[in-house]
């Protein structure tokens, strides 16, 4: 705490009514004189005795003024504090009860809290942590909160512990015992904790995070349950659970650029605003369901060079087509080793959409539909899976009055599927881009893959990891699935979940794609909800070979800590320039919660550590050593990488 703060006087402030559209005015009404700068830092009142009780470091006392005239109100006692410390810090009041904070003759030793009644006779004390700052009573009174901000010497020789003393009166004042909580639980989560935006910094490189974080503030829940601790040169908030003693988090305030001004939002609905969408098919069995239109669009470019101030224009992906949910194999008959997808138009064709919006009459317009082909230019691309025995099992609902008649599965609540054919190409994407020449690039979760269309849809190239041909129950052809030039371990993607952004740097012509949750290297067990770390890989936009790899870091994946939901995995991405992304993470929340975490945060691979080709980087579960996303974000950096 700095104390720059030098009052003349204790200013009694009444505050005035609120006029219509105007702010609240406070009116001076009286005050009382010290003579003495430095003579009135904190202040409370209790209401029974009609006093307020003020700190004064220029004499290490505090004061007492009677407040039942409030337009006249009267110095009527002064007390000295010089035997209990080198002076106060804060004041508050309960029930009769005034507690003062004072430190230490040497400031980096521990305080105490003395407690004094109305009229200043002594009554008891504490113990308290190192330089006690602001304090206050729980809304019931049985505690006492006390902000321990362990402040270091002037040449950071002794750097004493930042502190929350809780002290307990429930049995009464002269038998109170306090507890003390410091940070040092977290200290091997200091790289996690500067990821996340709190600020440890003070005294070098070796400073702890018990050491900087200092707390100054604390605020209670109206229930007493909870406190929230203000540490505020570290940028943070320390959340205590009081019925346990505990701490639950320590959460950032992050880093806001205000010069930037204020996020503008407009939302359009476009299955709402566009009329006659595209019939996509409509499925037969069951004697045929209604027709099914073209969306579940899961990624969006904006067109910045066909767009016009008052006309937008965007491209859209669907993921892998109108599909139900994943059945379980080990639920079906004959068992399944994978998952079945059912997929309710056996015969969808992936595509791309393009569509403007008019800012001004928020008119939107469908404006093309681009069919996807392999190579050849007539084969068209799905969204099947690719590889038998390791993807999902592409299925359909077998009926015997259609061309899927045979029943190849069986489901527990009699639901029969009928077995559709792999296609080595077929895509679930989930990110569009538009690199300088007019191709489009997408990525899709199955593989993880690349793709390279030209801008008539016609497959360029795809991009897949290395050893995919021979992930399946057969060993099949190298170049079967795409071009085999990413890393082999992004083959251990989660199901589903492989490559959900994209991003371009068109100055290098380096297209970005990011995995959607950590890959589960060496195992699902060992990583899922487990680990933070998302890789960001780059391929050279002409040869499709990697250049560059890095490491991302979750908010809350590993330590969920104290949130209503876990953000397990990455929803978009945009490259900004000059090294910089915008990234979307998003939470694990059911459809049906409302309270859902949508973060979107500003990154800089600029001073990252380029991994790709380093051992922690290609560590594929068969080493000693843990493997990348075992590891916390210090064990990453004492690693050597730099998120």
């Amino acid at each position: 705490m700095l104390r720059k703060l030098t009052l003349l006087s204790f200013l009694c402030l009444l505050l005035t009514g609120i006029q219509a559209q105007e702010q609240p005015q406070l009116q001076h009404l009286a005050s009382v004189e010290t003579g003495e700068e430095s003579a009135a830092e904190t202040v409370a009142y209790d209401a029974a005795s009609q006093r307020a009780f003020f700190t004064s470091s220029a004499d290490n006392s505090f004061k007492i003024v009677d407040m039942s005239d409030p337009s006249n109100p009267e110095l009527v006692g002064t007390i000295p504090l010089d035997t209990y410390g080198a002076g106060p810090n804060s004041v508050a009041v309960y029930d009769g009860t005034v507690a003062i904070a004072i430190e230490n003759e040497t400031k980096t030793e521990a305080g105490v809290v003395v407690f004094f009644d109305t009229d200043g006779t002594y009554i008891s004390q504490v113990q308290a942590g190192a330089l006690p700052d602001m304090i206050t009573f729980t809304p019931d009174g049985n505690k006492l909160l006390v902000a321990n901000e362990g402040e270091p010497d002037d040449e950071y020789a002794i750097d004493p512990l930042g502190s929350v003393s809780i002290v307990d009166l429930s049995a009464g004042l002269n038998v109170a015992s306090s507890t003390l909580i410091d940070f040092t639980s977290y200290d091997d989560k200091k790289a996690s904790l500067i990821n996340k935006g709190v600020r440890i910094f003070g005294g070098g490189e070796d400073v702890t995070v018990g050491q900087d974080l200092e707390p100054e503030y604390i605020t209670l829940t109206p229930d007493g349950s909870l406190a929230y601790v203000n540490c505020q040169e570290a940028n943070a908030f320390v959340i205590i659970d009081l019925l346990t003693n505990s701490i639950l988090d320590i959460v950032p305030l992050g880093f806001k650029d205000h010069s930037k001004g204020t996020p503008i939002l407009d939302s359009y609905i476009i299955n709402e605003l566009v009329a006659d969408w595209p019939v996509l098919g409509t499925p037969q069995y069951d004697g045929g369901q209604d027709p099914v239109l073209l969306g579940g669009f899961s990624g969006m470019f904006f067109a910045e060079d066909e767009s016009t101030d008052e006309e937008l224009v965007f491209y859209v992906i669907p993921d892998r087509g109108p599909n139900g949910d994943a059945v379980s194999g080990g639920s079906v008959t004959p068992a399944s080793s994978q998952n079945l997808r059912p997929f309710k138009l056996p015969d969808y064709q992936g595509r791309i959409a393009k569509f403007s919006v008019n800012t001004s009459s928020g008119e939107t317009s469908l404006l093309d539909s681009i069919l996807l082909f392999q190579t050849d230019g007539t084969t068209p691309i799905s969204g099947k899976g690719n590889i038998p025995g390791f993807d999902e099992v592409p299925v359909t609902f077998a009926d015997p009055a259609t061309d899927f008649a045979n029943v190849d599965f069986t489901g527990e609540d009699g639901e029969e599927y009928h077995a559709l054919p792999y296609d080595p190409y077929g895509g679930d994407f989930e990110g569009i881009l538009i690199d300088n020449d007019g191709n489009f690039w997408m990525c899709d979760e199955y593989r993880p893959a690349l793709y390279k269309f030209g801008s008539d849809g016609v497959l360029i190239e795809r991009y897949v990891p290395e050893g995919s041909a021979a992930l399946g129950d057969a060993v099949d052809p190298a170049g079967t699935y795409g071009a085999e030039t990413l890393p082999p371990n992004y083959a251990q993607r989660r199901a589903n979940r492989g490559f959900e952004a994209i991003a371009y740097d068109g100055d290098e012509d380096i297209v970005y794609g990011f995995i959607q949750s950590p890959i589960e290297n060496p195992s699902s067990d060992s990583v899922r909800n487990k680990s933070d770390v998302i890789r960001i890989l780059g391929i050279d936009g002409a040869s499709g070979m990697p250049v560059s790899e890095y490491v991302y870091l979750l908010e809350r994946n590993r330590d969920a800590g104290y949130s209503t939901s876990r953000v397990d995995k990455i929803g978009d991405a945009v490259y900004t320039g000059n090294g910089r992304f915008l990234v979307l993470e998003r939470d694990s929340e059911a459809p049906e919660v409302r309270e859902g975490k949508k973060y979107v945060y500003e990154i800089d691979i600029t001073l990252a550590t380029n991994i790709l080709g380093m051992e922690i980087s290609e560590n594929d579960g068969s080493i000693a050593t843990p493997t990348l996303k075992m590891m916390s974000a210090d064990e990453i950096w004492q690693a050597g990488v730099r998120p």
